[in-house]
């Protein structure tokens, strides 16, 4: 009996400290990027910072957001599954293809202008628990390009 009750301790202790560790992952937008301008598309470049300010290493995590416009949802983009070690940061680049026809003419101007607000809200994923768990955590971050 006391095996079990010192293994579900163990356990319930890691799931806790790997679920602290993914709470406080970071999520920023570090810069964005229009290289590629169309007749019919654009194509957004930007660097999605995640920081690992604990003193654990957290794994499998990934994230799934919309990207906004100066306002608007223009597309949605994603970072694949990285690794993030304690107490450092992964730069992760993410494209964006955004159809003019998708979008206000205002907001075709104001990307083509340069100097437009990008804001991603989205959900981060982490595995715990070993990687048997995944967990989820809401994300939001805004660069401005003014």
């Amino acid at each position: 009996m006391a095996v079990v009750l010192i293994l579900i301790s163990v356990v319930g202790g890691v799931y806790i400290s790997d679920v602290n560790a993914l709470n406080e992952l970071q999520v920023s937008v570090h810069s964005v990027d229009l290289p590629d301008i169309k007749l019919t598309y654009c194509v957004l470049y930007f660097v999605v910072n995640v920081s690992n300010p604990s003193i654990r290493d957290v794994s499998g995590v990934s994230a799934e957001f919309t990207v906004n416009v100066s306002g608007v949802m223009v597309g949605t983009g994603n970072v694949p599954e990285i690794a993030v070690l304690a107490e450092s940061y992964k730069h992760q680049t993410v494209s964006v293809r955004v159809y003019y026809s998708d979008v206000a003419s205002a907001v075709i101007e104001t990307i083509k202008g340069g100097g437009f607000d990008v804001e991603i809200n989205g959900l981060m994923y982490g595995k715990v628990l070993f990687g048997f768990v995944t967990v989820s955590e809401k994300i939001n971050s805004s660069y401005s390009g003014a």
